[in-house]
């Protein structure tokens, strides 16, 4: 890395928000590793690497997180480390190093990682950068290791570079070394009179124009810059990247977080024509077109090592669950027949079985917290009078539940989040959650996700727990009553940022 690259440069101008991705975390790529037949590192002591960590908030709270663990990560904007290097400091963190450099540079010696992370990374850099970062998981993944990157890909994309186009022909007569804020807002100026040009004429072209420049206007400038105008930007079809990936030795193993519509598709695909998916690459391809898929979070291990297309059932039953859909009204549970359960992410889901039922009821119950294989089964059980020892009927109950993680309605973890989701006498948060609602930052929590509902309240109190103020403590020296703070406390809860 030099001073003048360009894309150092865009990053130190308008830094991306780092924030956490939840299907990135060394727990989720774990436990799809496992469900695939592969027996991936235990987590507990595992190494991880992220390329292009950004300020650390992918990395930072995966390490509060797993604190007997050790994470590293590496980007080529200095300003960002020097921030996440910061906070990393602040809250105490010992097990994370964050190191400002280019991934080309990484050494030889840089040592062996049980996962590693590229978000955001692969399409937005040069051709020789995207081949360091296949040989990079080469060299430095171990043996039974898992690395994760996501890219955006076609035909999805195809849309979306219209946008790419239309933004940078916005902007196209303003000099080369023109301020990236300047640049931004005659962009934004262009896509804003496009959209008022268009008007509610009724195309194809239109629909899709429309509903792109909708997204950009109302996203933030660094979503923009680093999106759609680095000077690098190259998607590919999920055929090229899994041959590129296989001529460094990588296989793939399957994505990260296909989804509801991806499911469905699949489903219909495989109706349609038994055995497509013998070949992999091939029937996800095929599921790229019917979907117009835009992005991928693949994962990768090394070649030779078997692994299942399809979730393993049997070992889902290892398995804890945690609810992204609950009952649509609390009449629904009374019902006979099929009942409406409301997913996190918006949409439905019904079902009629009624083990399926009960057990989406007991996971739900605990929410954020997750629930056993087992322990789930013995209370749908109990629930329904039924003999725990049906075999049969476990068995169908795990695949019902695998089929739903696939849909992005379940999530599940071999080795489950730790946090508490009840208040204690004297609630302690975590270092990281503490100091992001003292300085107006998102809030991260134990979930690997962004808490953005906070208002200024129950930020003041969350930077408070700190495990040596109880409720009345709380309550004096914040001025507020009772209820009040038992409500936050309790949304807090819900929230996945409190450890004790």
């Amino acid at each position: 890395m030099t001073a003048l690259d360009p894309q150092a440069q865009s990053y130190e101008q308008l830094p991306y928000e780092s924030n956490p991705f939840f299907e990135s975390h060394p727990r989720r790529l774990q436990t799809i590793a496992y469900l695939a037949g592969l027996n991936p590192p235990a987590l507990e002591n595992c190494r991880v690497l992220e390329l292009g960590c950004a300020g650390g908030g992918n990395l930072i709270p995966a390490a509060e997180s797993l604190p007997r663990a050790t994470f590293t990560g590496i980007d080529l904007a200095p300003n960002q480390i020097a921030d996440g290097n910061k906070i990393v400091h602040v809250i105490g963190l010992k097990n994370i190093q964050l190191h400002a450099m280019s991934l080309t540079d990484l050494p030889a010696d840089f040592g062996q990682f049980d996962y590693i992370i590229a978000h955001g990374l692969y399409s937005w850099v040069p051709p020789h950068v995207q081949r360091r970062i296949l040989e990079i998981c080469k060299a430095h993944l171990s043996q039974y290791g898992v690395a994760y990157i996501s890219y955006n890909t076609y035909p999805g994309w195809r849309l979306r570079e219209v946008m790419r186009e239309l933004l940078l022909y916005g902007q196209a007569d303003l000099p080369s070394n023109t301020p990236l804020r300047k640049r931004l807002s005659r962009s934004r100026d262009f896509a804003e009179m496009m959209l008022d040009t268009a008007g509610d004429d009724d195309t194809a072209y239109h629909r899709v124009l429309n509903n792109e420049i909708e997204i950009v206007l109302k996203s933030p400038d660094s979503y923009i810059a680093h999106e759609h105008l680095e000077q690098s930007h190259a998607p590919l079809y999920f055929r090229d990247f899994t041959a590129r990936a296989s001529e460094k030795g990588l296989s793939y193993l399957c994505d990260a977080r296909p989804g509801k519509t991806v499911h469905t598709i699949e489903s219909r695909l495989q109706d349609h024509q038994p055995g497509l998916d013998s070949d992999p690459i091939h029937f996800q391809q095929c599921v790229d077109f019917a979907v117009g898929r835009q992005f991928r979070r693949t994962l990768l291990v090394h070649a030779g090592q078997t692994h299942a297309s399809q979730l393993d059932s049997t070992r889902l039953t290892h398995c804890h669950f945690t609810a992204a859909v609950f009952p649509a009204s609390q009449n629904e549970l009374d019902r006979v027949g099929e009942i409406e359960f409301q997913a996190h992410g918006g949409g439905t889901f019904k079902t009629g079985n009624v083990i399926l039922k009960s057990a989406i009821n007991a996971i739900a119950a605990v929410f954020p917290a997750a629930t056993p294989f087992d322990r789930v089964w013995e209370q749908a059980c109990r629930e329904l009078k039924r003999p725990t020892h049906d075999s049969i009927a476990r068995l169908q109950l795990a695949q019902n539940l695998g089929a739903m993680f696939r849909a992005d309605l379940l999530e599940t973890h071999l080795t489950p989040p730790m946090f508490v989701n009840r208040v204690s006498p004297k609630p302690m948060a975590t270092s990281l959650a503490r100091w992001q609602a003292a300085h107006g930052h998102v809030v991260h929590n134990r979930r690997h996700r962004s808490v953005r509902s906070l208002n200024d309240f129950e930020r003041s109190i969350l930077a408070l727990l700190d495990g040596t103020r109880d409720r009345p403590t709380l309550e004096n020296t914040t001025g507020a009553t009772e209820y009040a703070v038992r409500e936050c406390l309790q949304k807090l809860a819900i929230n996945a940022v409190l450890i004790g």
